[in-house]
């Protein structure tokens, strides 16, 4: 709040608010804002509470001011400490993706090193979608971006024309048969197993179910992304 309102101490202020009625406290911190929270955060912390380190689109996770900021939330002991950064790039757009194809602008590398390199011990991605400012919307774009957990990559699909028909009649068809689906498949069956509702859902589209909506495949990303974070936490491959 201090960038934006040039209020000061209002960390202080939610957090004793807070207090009074929930024993843990979640501190949320940017990578722009951290050099003006860190005296408030360090004061304020216990070992009951959170805290979320949000790092900004375009920094670099191995950059100059990452390495200068982990060197001081090295000094907070916490249970839990999340480092937070979206995957999905806000420039990305439906009409942008090459279909079948890899999102080469999407990057989920915190997911391999938000504890050995980053020394967190937990992080969050936004599901796979984008941290996004809300908006009045856009134009019809019929697209779909499909998380791979085998390589931890992003994979583009769009419509051959700007109609929501194309979510049954191209997207969901072509992912369905698409090589990245087979190769989820044999890298774990569990990933495509009958508890990924997301999955499920493109399944009852291609049996008939509705699929002309776009809000309808941000969940069907989301449902398949959390599924598959679930499988890989459970396998052991993220720790």
């Amino acid at each position: 709040m201090l960038l934006k309102t040039g209020e000061a101490n209002t960390i202080t202020q939610q957090y004793q608010t807070l207090k009074e009625t929930f024993p843990s406290v979640a501190i949320r911190t940017f990578t722009n804002t951290f050099n003006h929270d860190i005296d408030e955060i360090r004061a304020l912390l216990t070992a009951d509470d959170f805290l979320i380190y949000d790092i900004h689109e375009g920094v670099g996770m191995t950059s100059p001011v990452i390495k200068k900021d982990i060197s001081i939330l090295d000094t907070i002991i916490l249970p839990w400490k999340v480092a937070l950064r979206s995957a999905i790039n806000t420039d990305i757009q439906n009409v942008r993706l090459t279909h079948g194809d890899i999102v080469y602008e999407a990057d989920n590398s915190l997911r391999d090193i938000f504890n050995q390199l980053l020394h967190f011990n937990a992080f969050g991605d936004f599901a796979g979608i984008k941290k996004d400012d809300l908006t009045s919307g856009g134009t019809i774009s019929p697209g779909f971006i499909l998380y791979n957990p085998s390589d931890n990559l992003y994979y583009g699909y769009k419509g051959t024309v700007k109609n929501l028909a194309e979510f049954e009649t191209t997207i969901v068809p072509d992912v369905l048969a698409s090589p990245v689906a087979a190769a989820i498949l044999a890298a774990n069956p569990d990933y495509l197993n009958n508890q990924n509702e997301g999955w499920n859902t493109l399944l009852r589209i291609q049996g008939g179910e509705t699929g002309k909506s776009q809000a309808k495949f941000k969940k069907i990303s989301i449902e398949h992304y959390l599924h598959c974070m679930r499988i890989a936490i459970e396998a052991g491959l993220i720790h």
